[in-house]
């Protein structure tokens, strides 16, 4: 007993170290855990699937949900790309069809004088320039249908057998309701 009694301050200082060495680790513990918790893989809440709105892998694992983000990211990038393009078509027509006016009273001029002249350009101006008015730059397909197929393998699979059956695009565009041109897209991106 005389040795406690000899070293009680030592062993004072040492169990008191002992004990704020436990509370300082319990509380980097509950931190530990807390932090955890929060930022744990635990499934995201679930939103049911309804008609009208996009297909979407809410309740899947972070990547997939990752991959579809960078999905949605190209495909607003491509559609950006094709109304750049729808633009710059539409402008090209514009200048094609001046040209062609311009060329028709030019040609009439000189018909005028006496020169002999043939139409073949104007008229191959004209007939490119109506097959280019019957693209409808509002047609450009539903990117969210397009999405939404290639998420769905039941979907994609059944628009594969289809193609491999010898359907055209506009019979698989019926039978699935969906717009040609998404099929189209949908087909394009077979791997």
């Amino acid at each position: 007993m005389d040795w406690i009694r000899e070293n009680l301050p030592y062993i004072a200082f040492f169990g008191g170290l002992s004990i704020l060495t436990w509370m300082m680790l319990r509380r980097v513990w509950a931190k530990q855990r807390k932090s955890k918790k929060e930022t744990s893989n635990e499934p995201l809440v679930h939103v049911p699937y309804t008609d009208d709105r996009p297909f979407t892998m809410s309740g899947g694992p972070n990547d997939l949900q990752r991959w579809q983000a960078e999905m949605l990211t190209i495909t607003r990038q491509f559609q950006a790309e094709l109304n750049t393009k729808i633009h710059y078509l539409q402008q090209a027509m514009t200048l094609a069809e001046r040209d062609a006016e311009r060329l028709q009273s030019l040609i009439e001029a000189a018909q005028a004088e006496g020169i002999k002249t043939d139409n073949v350009a104007v008229d191959r101006l004209r007939q490119a320039m109506e097959e280019a008015a019957k693209f409808d730059a509002d047609a450009a397909p539903d990117f969210g249908v397009v999405t939404e197929t290639l998420c769905d393998v039941k979907k994609k699979n059944e628009l594969y057998a289809m193609s491999d059956d010898g359907k055209s695009v506009e019979e698989i565009a019926v039978a699935m309701e969906m717009d040609p041109v998404a099929v189209e897209m949908v087909l394009s991106m077979r791997g």
